[in-house]
C-alpha cells in the first residue's frame, strides 16, 4: 500500500555561523536526523534534521543549521509503511532547505561561500537502525536542548 506524505511546514531551530581566529577543527561534518511521532498511530511527526561543519584554516567558521519539519500521513496507513516513509522521505524533503540556508548565509560573507552538495539520503540512512532515528523523547524537550 502506498502512503501519501503531506509536508505541512518547516522552521529553523538553530543557525550558527561562528568565526574562529585560529581554527583547530578538521572540517568534520556531523549530520543529525531524528523523527518524533506526535501520536501512537504515527500519522503525524516532527522530523529534526541538521548539519554541523567544523572550522578549518580554509574555512574558519563553525557552521550549524538545524531545522524541523512537520509531516502528516493519511490515517489508516500501515505502521511499517509509515516507518519506511519517515526513514528516508522526510530527510530528503528537508535537506534542500538546509542546503539553501547555509548557501544563503555564507553567500553574505565576502570571503567564505559554502554550497553543500546533494546527498544520497538512501545511502545515508541505509545502516541506521530505527532506534537511532525514531525518538521516544519529547520533541519540545529535545529542541530546547539544542
Amino acid at each position: 500500500m502506498s502512503v501519501a506524505l503531506k509536508f505541512m511546514n518547516y522552521e529553523i531551530l538553530k543557525l550558527d555561523f561562528v568565526k574562529h581566529i585560529e581554527p583547530a577543527g578538521d572540517g568534520s561534518v556531523q549530520v543529525l536526523y531524528k523523527v518524533f511521532p506526535r501520536n501512537a498511530q504515527m500519522s503525524e511527526v516532527y522530523a529534526v534534521e541538521g548539519i554541523r561543519i567544523e572550522a578549518t584554516d580554509k574555512c574558519p567558521y563553525d557552521i550549524e543549521c538545524v531545522i524541523s519539519g512537520h509531516f502528516k500521513v493519511q490515517s489508516g496507513s500501515k505502521k511499517e509503511d509509515v516507518l519506511k516513509m519517515f526513514r528516508v522521505n522526510t530527510a530528503a524533503i528537508l535537506f534542500p532547505y538546509i542546503r539553501a540556508l547555509i548557501s544563503f548565509v555564507t553567500s553574505q560573507n565576502p570571503t567564505t561561500r559554502i554550497i553543500l552538495p546533494p546527498i544520497n539520503i538512501n545511502a545515508l540512512m541505509k545502516d541506521k537502525k530505527d532506534e537511532e532515528i525514531f525518538e521516544e523523547r519529547n520533541y519540545e524537550d529535545f529542541i530546547a536542548a539544542l
